[in-house]
C-alpha cells in the first residue's frame, strides 16, 4: 500500500483502472487505490472479513469507488470476478490485481487457480507484494507462482517495515 501511495516507479498507475484486492484482510492496498482514484475498486477475502472491509471502506469515506466481497479463492472460476464472468456480461476486465501477504505454501493451488481465473491474459497486471515468512513460501513463489507471470521483481524498503519484494506482471501465455 506504501509503495503504490508513493507512486514507486515500476507499479502500474490506478487512476482510472478497475483494480481488484485478492486476500485483502483490512484491504489497505485497495483502500490506497481508491484514494489514488481508481474506477472501480474491489477489496476481498473470506466472508467473515467483509464486515471489516466495509467498515474501512466507510471510514475511508470510498463507498463511491470501493466495494467489499467474499472471494473464496476455490470457486474463483465461478465468482462475478472471473475473466469469463465479466466477459460474459460485456463488462470490461481487470485492469490491476493487487495481492499482498498471500504467498502460503498451504493455499498454493487455489491462489493459483484464483489468479488465473481474474486474470485476462495479455491485459490484466497482477502486483504481488511479498514477504517471506517460511522456506517453504519462497519456494512456492518461485517454482510455482512466478512461472506463470510475465513479472519483474521491485525491492521497497522502509526503515520501520524493512524490505518487501513486489512482483509486477502479466500471465504468461501458455
Amino acid at each position: 500500500a506504501r509503495a503504490l501511495a508513493e507512486g514507486l516507479p515500476g507499479l502500474p498507475k490506478v487512476e482510472g483502472r478497475r483494480v481488484v484486492e485478492i486476500g485483502a484482510g483490512p484491504g489497505l492496498p485497495a483502500l490506497t487505490a481508491g484514494l489514488l482514484d481508481a474506477a472501480e475498486v474491489v477489496i476481498t477475502d473470506k466472508e467473515d472479513l467483509v464486515p471489516l472491509m466495509d467498515r474501512n471502506i466507510e471510514i475511508n469515506g470510498l463507498a463511491s469507488t470501493c466495494r467489499a466481497e467474499a472471494l473464496d479463492w476455490d470457486l474463483a472460476a465461478e465468482s462475478a470476478l472471473a475473466t469469463s464472468s465479466r466477459s460474459s456480461r460485456g463488462e470490461a476486465p481487470i485492469d490491476v490485481l493487487l495481492g499482498a501477504d498471500v504467498v502460503y505454501f498451504e493455499e498454493q493451488d487455489p491462489l493459483v487457480e484464483a489468479i488465473q481465473s481474474l486474470m485476462t491474459p495479455g491485459h490484466t497486471t497482477m502486483v504481488l507484494a511479498y514477504r517471506e515468512r517460511t522456506p517453504a513460501d519462497r519456494m512456492y513463489l518461485n517454482d510455482v507462482l512466478l512461472k506463470i507471470l510475465d513479472c519483474q521483481r521491485i525491492d521497497f524498503s522502509t526503515a520501520d517495515a524493512g524490505c518487501t519484494e513486489i512482483y509486477v506482471g502479466k500471465l504468461r501465455s501458455t
